[in-house]
């Protein structure tokens, strides 16, 4: 348990680390968000308001992509962080469970021992 609990402390503390390093992009993307959806107003229907209206609908296009990107790049970065605890975790168990089966395979059973005497007794004529 000790080695799983490891693992998975250390895979989360990571996973921390990486939200943190996007914070602030995703604040400033969603800050932008509520900005254009302040912006958006009746009077935007409006034909002499129709470069406005291009405008912020080109400016949330560009939150949205960037928005997108940002999500993929922590997503990749969670994934690969995944990926290397969930190999550090199997070796770790490979390694534990071999150490294991050589202690098993060490112990003696009761059928390893001979019987007192069964050796001497076929070797005489």
């Amino acid at each position: 348990a000790a080695i799983g609990r490891g693992c998975r402390e250390a895979a989360i503390a990571e996973a921390a680390t990486i939200d943190a390093s996007h914070a602030a992009a995703v604040s400033d993307l969603e800050r932008k968000r509520g900005e254009h959806l302040k912006s958006l107003k009746p009077s935007l229907r409006n034909p002499a308001n129709r470069k406005e209206l291009l405008a912020l609908k080109a400016a949330e296009a560009e939150r949205s992509s960037a928005a997108l990107a940002e999500a993929g790049k922590q997503r990749d970065e969670r994934l690969a962080s995944a990926r290397r605890h969930a190999e550090k975790l199997l070796r770790r168990v490979s390694h534990t469970a071999a150490v294991l089966l050589a202690l098993l395979d060490g112990v003696v059973q009761p059928k390893d021992l001979a019987a007192a005497g069964d050796d001497d007794d076929a070797a005489s004529p």
